[in-house]
């Protein structure tokens, strides 16, 4: 990518929040991503399956092959070029949406997971993507509108705004990548179609930002713009004092809310 088309992508990202990279990855990487997604362990089981719609998260810490596509050298050169030289990956995730799969609703991915710092998601098509198939509509230029209001929904955050305006389908082929912000608003639509929806997604942060919730090791990705794949429990961003100050209250009332659950499910199982 030359150096016209670096400044392109990033006001490109920086004004709609999203940009579209068509034939990322080639046939031979997008079969073996679909190979390593769907046999891969994973480290934790996730709460936002519903019907038709399969979530498997964090199959880096066990996958060589997941590990290296992180780091290579073409995603290190496309994600330093939106966020800055200093990587890591908070997560991965594969989305497997199956014939009559259900709609995830409108939201902010900051909504969910209540972090005070932005990220980028890549999102890898490994099956072709659009609006029959239950592919991403997104909010251009929503990004900016910092974290608007959610409610929950099962265990589902969903923005509080209703259906919002200037809203697009993203049609996309496999191997093609989208890469959008944590607060633009986006969903998913139903599977219509007869064949399966596959798509692998990694959310890169800044190397100054932490995720209070995610536990160690951490993946670091770069260094200075270059590739330096590594775990560790500790770096800048979760040693950082301000990090943490700025999550006391937050944490706080996210431990509240667990044990609030958690009592009133208990009192259930006695009545």
């Amino acid at each position: 990518m030359i150096e016209t088309e670096k400044k392109e992508l990033k006001r490109k990202f920086d004004t709609d929040g999203f940009a579209l990279l068509p034939k990322f990855f080639n046939k031979d990487e997008v079969a073996h991503l679909i190979r390593e997604v769907l046999s891969a362990p994973t480290r934790i089981d996730s709460t936002l399956d519903r019907s038709g719609l399969i979530f498997r998260e964090f199959m880096y810490h066990s996958s060589d092959y997941l590990r290296k596509m992180i780091s290579s050298q073409k995603v290190v050169d496309l994600m330093t070029q939106i966020i800055g030289p200093d990587l890591w990956v908070r997560r991965d995730t594969s989305i497997i949406k199956n014939p009559g799969g259900e709609e995830f609703p409108w939201h902010q991915d900051n909504g969910y997971n209540q972090l005070l710092d932005p990220y980028v998601q890549f999102w890898a098509a490994l099956t072709p993507m659009n609006d029959a198939n239950g592919g991403v509509w997104l909010v251009p230029g929503s990004h900016t509108k910092g974290l608007m209001p959610h409610h929950m929904k099962s265990t589902h955050a969903v923005w509080a705004g209703g259906v919002p305006k200037g809203a697009f389908p993203v049609e996309a082929e496999a191997g093609d990548v989208l890469i959008f912000s944590s607060y633009i608003l986006h969903r998913t639509g139903p599977n219509r179609t007869d064949r399966d929806r596959i798509a692998y997604l990694v959310e890169f942060m800044d190397r100054k930002y932490f995720d209070p919730y995610t536990k160690p090791p951490f993946l670091m990705v770069s260094k200075n713009g270059l590739p330096q794949p590594r775990f560790t429990r500790f770096y800048e961003g979760n040693t950082s004092p301000h990090n943490i100050l700025k999550y006391v209250v937050p944490r706080t009332s996210r431990r509240i809310r667990i044990l609030r659950g958690q009592l009133k499910r208990a009192l259930l199982r006695t009545t």
